[in-house]
C-alpha cells in the first residue's frame, strides 16, 4: 500500500505538490485560529446544587433537605467551603 502511494506521488508530482500545498495552508490556518489563553482561570472549581420541593417552608427544607445534604458533603475530599440558602420551596448549595 505504501509502495503504491509512494509510485503515484513520484508519477504526479504536481498533485502531490499542490496536495501538500494544501494540508500545508490548512495547518497553518487551524494555527492562527488556535485560542491560546494567556493567563490561566484562577477561580476555584465551584459544584452549584438546586433543589426545589413544592410546598415547604424554608424551614422545613432547611431540616429535611439542606441539612442533610450538608452533613453528607463534610465527607468530600479538598472541600474549602459549603453555603447554603434557602427559601420558599428552593434550597441553593454551593461548594467550593
Amino acid at each position: 500500500m505504501l509502495g503504491r502511494l509512494t509510485e503515484l506521488a513520484l508519477r504526479q508530482r504536481l498533485i502531490a505538490f499542490i496536495a501538500a500545498i494544501a494540508l500545508i495552508a490548512w495547518g497553518a490556518n487551524a494555527y492562527l485560529k488556535l485560542p491560546i489563553d494567556a493567563f490561566p482561570d484562577v477561580a476555584p472549581t465551584q459544584v452549584l446544587v438546586s433543589m426545589r420541593a413544592a410546598g415547604l417552608t424554608p424551614e422545613e427544607l432547611e431540616s429535611r433537605v439542606t441539612a442533610p445534604i450538608e452533613i453528607a458533603a463534610r465527607g468530600i475530599p479538598n472541600l474549602v467551603h459549603m453555603r447554603s440558602v434557602t427559601r420558599y420551596s428552593v434550597a441553593l448549595l454551593t461548594f467550593e
